[in-house]
């Protein structure tokens, strides 16, 4: 699978890619919305679908932007960690 993404990115562009990628970002915010509103009709197996449509784009952003995005993501990370630790964040009820 892994190839995969790396011939999209080759065979598409950079440019193209990004622009698919706010595409499939948007259309994913769209239907998490959708979940957010009280008693508004929903289908989690359509929220799912849009997520597996980011995460596709998001393993050719990574092919796009490698290292940099790795080390960006070991960051934030961190980051999440401490504030998982200092209990930063709100906790479901």
């Amino acid at each position: 699978m892994p190839n995969m993404y790396k011939e999209a990115v080759e065979k598409y562009g950079k440019e193209h890619q990004l622009i698919v990628t706010f595409g499939e970002l948007s259309e994913c915010a769209a239907e998490i919305a959708k979940h957010m509103i009280p008693d508004r009709e929903h289908n989690e197996e359509d929220l799912v679908d849009e997520l597996a449509d980011v995460h596709i784009m998001l393993q050719q952003m990574h092919i796009i932007y490698g290292n940099k995005l790795s080390l960006s993501i070991d960051k934030k990370l961190c980051k999440l960690r401490k504030h998982i630790e200092e209990d930063k964040y709100e906790q479901k009820q």
